[in-house]
């Protein structure tokens, strides 16, 4: 993936991140940008992952609170990155049911590290029970299946013009 691409979809993820969420509340729980990190991690090199990653991650983290400390996401993101890219390597992710299990297990993985590290920083974790974390590694997950359908590979019936 080219570097203007990611930072285009970047742009788009973020703003998704921010403005989806108060058009429609159920959509708070997605993480769009990790959805970014995987599908970049995938398509990159091992170290643009790992610098995608925390791209990624700080502009999650200057669309938080203020509240928020700066460089959680970017830390988690970046691990994600990291991770993607060498599960890739190693794993075939083009069934769509394992590609969807494993944005699961990240997005799981990605948000009891923001826990994690709320945690050592001393800092009030937002998510005071794991049902959020888990609504938000299931909501991921879908969301990817929605990004891999429609945008990464397109089904070929989808935009064709039906016949009278």
């Amino acid at each position: 993936m080219k570097t203007w691409v990611f930072l285009l979809l970047l742009i788009v993820a973020t703003g998704m991140q921010y403005v989806l969420p108060q058009v429609w509340a159920p959509l708070r729980f997605m993480d769009f940008i990790l959805i970014l990190t995987f599908h970049a991690a995938t398509r990159s090199t091992p170290l643009q992952s790992v610098w995608r990653g925390w791209l990624a991650g700080l502009a999650h983290d200057l669309t938080l609170s203020p509240f928020y400390p700066l460089g959680i996401q970017a830390t988690t993101k970046m691990a994600a990155g990291f991770l993607s890219r060498l599960a890739c390597r190693r794993i075939n992710m083009d069934h769509p049911a394992l590609q969807s299990l494993f944005v699961f297990v990240l997005a799981c993985a990605n948000n009891l590290a923001v826990v994690g590290l709320f945690i050592i920083f001393g800092q009030t974790c937002p998510a005071q029970s794991p049902i959020p974390l888990l609504l938000g590694a299931a909501a991921t997950a879908c969301g990817n299946v929605v990004v891999r359908m429609l945008i990464v590979r397109p089904p070929a019936d989808l935009f064709e013009v039906e016949q009278p």
